[in-house]
């Protein structure tokens, strides 16, 4: 017999018996992948709530339908008005097995997914989103566990019940992961504009050019703590305000003045970290704005947390989150003190480890001369012992606040001149006063103050200021 010919034949009885016997093993791996993944995510986000899901499995192909609710229901009130339904979506994957799913490159699995209303609203949504899913993704998994896809969100128009004129020109982007639960997860996403216009009192919000990108990771078993980078930009959103709404907002009785509020050229990034349980979360973000006729050259940002005790965070916020999502029986009230009891807890397990949020630069460059706030609130040295008081009154201890401003001049002689022009030639007297008491220091053409709060003690500009509630607590008087 021909060498080649047995050759051949053997290939071909390999390939035949894979696609055999192979989309069945393979289809089971998936599944069990597949309901893993939705599985975690009800774990993790306890306000999505699994309704009923089915798995429809054959041998080349399987389907998986998922009806998942968000929100609680809440009665109506006394005169029948009020009350609400949790929103419900059918998510479906239509999943193909391997080993070549759709005959196209060899892969454990492509997984089609789309999401879609399924209660109160469905038709209109259907028709202002054309007949399109609200989101729909295509995944591909490989045989190593990764998975590499693309999502997008279809254009929509529609008018809501009061009036306002919605106009969305969709969302795409690309995905790659390590593996089904996202630990690893590199994307980038796109949103070309978002208008909202209110033809009835004048109101409008516009958003153009959305785009963001990163590389995240989960590190160990972590639901709510990720590790990485995120950056992104927005070419311009803007808010306008009839005189109607300017009034409505500020609580003014006297006729207002329209408010047009942009900002371009923004810029974002927030980069996490973890090192030895201890995590780290800075944002940063820069960009001009413009409120009326006022333009600001430039604003900045930047700040965040730090020395958030990782483990101390994860357990507390499982516990939060499984407290304040949980939807209550009909007629039980919720307990406002259990809410509180997960997030007490929480910060029990982050202060020994001396947290911080801070602010450290919140900038504004107007007409060249910049002005600038920062400010920082950490705990140093709780113990277990200060940790029998109340959250508060260890805080009062061990707290430490530190904040300072700089702003020029000209700034201040401006508001004046514009806010009561009658007073403005008194400014001067009136600053001088106030740098006699130590409230400002005038450094050339900057007027700067400094506060300073420690050991249940307050400075302004190196002097003591009293406490509008008292003194330190006996932990620090005692020295704990």
């Amino acid at each position: 017999m021909n060498k080649g010919i047995v050759i051949g034949g053997g290939v071909a009885a390999v390939v035949v018996a894979a696609l055999a016997g192979g989309p069945a093993i393979i289809g089971g791996k998936v599944q069990g992948e597949v309901q893993g993944a939705y599985a975690r995510v009800f774990q993790q986000l306890p306000f999505i709530r699994l309704v009923e899901q089915r798995y429809d499995k054959g041998w080349m192909s399987a389907t998986h339908t998922a009806t998942i609710e968000v929100g609680c229901e809440t009665p109506a009130g006394p005169d029948g008005q009020g009350g609400s339904k949790p929103i419900r979506f059918t998510v479906t994957d239509t999943i193909q097995h391997g080993p070549l799913p759709g005959f196209s490159a060899a892969a454990l699995a492509r997984v089609q997914t789309e999401v879609r209303l399924a209660s109160e609203g469905k038709a209109e949504v259907e028709k202002a989103f054309g007949g399109q899913p609200l989101l729909k993704s295509s995944t591909v998994v490989s045989y190593g566990g990764g998975t590499k896809g693309s999502f997008e969100s279809p254009k929509a128009g529609f008018t809501a019940p009061d009036g306002s004129v919605v106009a969305w020109d969709g969302l795409a982007g690309t995905f790659s992961g390590s593996d089904f639960t996202g630990r690893s997860t590199t994307f980038e996403a796109r949103a070309p504009s978002l208008s909202v216009k209110s033809p009835k009192d004048g109101g409008e919000l516009t958003m153009s050019g959305l785009r963001m990108a990163g590389k995240t990771q989960r590190p160990g078993d972590y639901m709510f703590l990720s590790v990485g980078t995120t950056e992104g930009g927005i070419d311009s959103i803007s808010f306008k305000a009839a005189p109607s709404m300017a009034r409505a907002a500020a609580g003014m009785p006297r006729p207002g003045q329209p408010v047009s509020v942009s900002m371009t050229a923004l810029k974002f990034k927030s980069d996490a970290s973890l090192d030895k349980d201890l995590a780290a979360s800075i944002v940063s973000m820069s960009g001009a704005m413009q409120v009326n006729d006022v333009k600001i050259d430039k604003i900045e940002f930047a700040g965040g947390m730090r020395r958030l005790h990782a483990p101390s965070y994860e357990k507390g916020m499982q516990a939060f989150m499984k407290q304040a999502y949980a939807c209550p029986k009909p007629g039980e009230a919720q307990d406002p003190q259990a809410v509180l009891a997960p997030m007490i807890d929480l910060l029990k397990g982050l202060l020994p480890h001396n947290p911080e949020y801070a602010v450290d630069k919140m900038a504004a460059t107007y007409k060249g001369k910049e002005g600038v706030i920062s400010y920082s609130v950490s705990t140093q040295g709780v113990t277990d012992e200060d940790l029998k008081a109340p959250p508060m009154m260890v805080f009062m201890g061990k707290g430490v606040v530190k904040a300072s401003a700089s702003l020029p001049l000209a700034w201040v002689e401006e508001i004046a001149a514009s806010v009561a022009p009658a007073q403005a030639q008194q400014l001067p007297m009136m600053l001088d006063q106030l740098s006699a008491q130590g409230l400002v220091k005038r450094e050339g053409e900057l007027l700067k103050a400094d506060f300073n709060f420690a050991a249940g003690k307050a400075t302004l500009n190196g002097q003591p200021v009293p406490l509008p509630f008292g003194g330190a607590p006996a932990g620090a008087a005692r020295g704990s």
